[in-house]
């Protein structure tokens, strides 16, 4: 820890940094879907997105095992 603390690095930091979360694929698309649902001008567009992934990407994942995946995740 002090070499580390002699190199400039803040080791509190670093611990916090380890510590944040990966979105799972269904957290991040909705957070996606938040941010751009006001974008798009037809009230189907808004919704197509989101409903187009839980209709076949979620359920996918789900049946075939898989958990949902954070960006980290091989």
């Amino acid at each position: 820890m002090r070499s580390k603390v002699a190199q400039g690095i803040d080791p509190v930091a670093e611990r916090k940094q380890e510590r944040i979360e990966i979105p799972t694929l269904r957290k991040a698309a909705e957070l996606v879907h938040g941010e751009h649902e006001k974008a798009w001008k037809n009230g189907k567009h808004q919704n197509q997105w989101i409903a187009t992934l839980k209709t076949y990407a979620f359920p996918s994942l789900r049946s075939s095992g898989q958990r949902d995946r954070g960006a980290a995740d091989p």
